[in-house]
């Protein structure tokens, strides 16, 4: 459960291996641990920050497979 191992593994999934869906989960799973609510924590400008990364990641993802169907 720490929090800084999360961020740094969506980084390193986003940035140097281009694993978007993989970055996503770490990213998502660091924004839910900085907003915790089991400590009554949030921490705003982080919490923005990781925003702003998981939209950004989620506009890199490929299309779903919808398209590909009906060629």
């Amino acid at each position: 459960g720490n929090p800084t191992t999360y961020y740094n593994l969506g980084i390193l999934y986003d940035l140097y291996m281009g694993e978007k869906n993989k970055a996503l989960q770490y990213y998502e799973k660091y924004a839910a641990l900085v907003n915790s609510p089991v400590t009554g924590e949030v921490n705003q400008k982080e919490s923005k920050k990781i925003a702003r990364w998981i939209a950004d990641v989620k506009r890199q993802l490929p299309a779903t497979d919808e398209g590909r169907q009906h060629d």
